[in-house]
């Protein structure tokens, strides 16, 4: 990788915005939704949180960061919002965390889209973008 610094999940902060994602310029940070199947066959230590947003089935949501990739522009540390002033990606040495993160994200993509997910969460978030940028709706 070529980034000093890439990013790091803390998902105790996070909202399951996907901002982080929409910023990063070259998909480095990409959001995940997985069956309980798919979090049992990942690597030791994935970090999971419920799936907001999606009542059935009930899936794990998680945040994949590829190191190997990452440029360290830290666009989405910057535009995380976290909660109670405490983000949920903060930027850290990528020697010595790179090897740590790298693993799930390999694995990540690897697992199928769920389209149901898609289909349930794009309505949303163009409602989202919709009156974000036209704030007169």
């Amino acid at each position: 990788g070529i980034a000093v610094n890439i990013p790091k999940w803390d998902p105790n902060n996070c909202i399951q915005c996907g901002r982080c994602s929409y910023v990063c310029p070259h998909a480095v940070i990409r959001t995940f939704a997985l069956t309980d199947e798919e979090v049992a066959n990942a690597p030791e230590g994935l970090q999971t949180l419920p799936l907001m947003g999606i009542k059935e089935p009930a899936y794990k949501f998680t945040i994949g960061i590829s190191g190997l990739d990452c440029t360290g522009c830290g666009s989405c540390a910057n535009v995380c919002p976290g909660k109670k002033g405490n983000k949920a990606l903060n930027m850290v040495n990528m020697a010595a965390n790179v090897d740590k993160a790298q693993p799930y994200f390999d694995y990540l993509v690897k697992t199928p889209v769920k389209e149901d997910v898609v289909k349930e969460m794009i309505p949303y978030f163009t409602e989202k973008c919709i009156k974000q940028h036209f704030s007169f709706i």
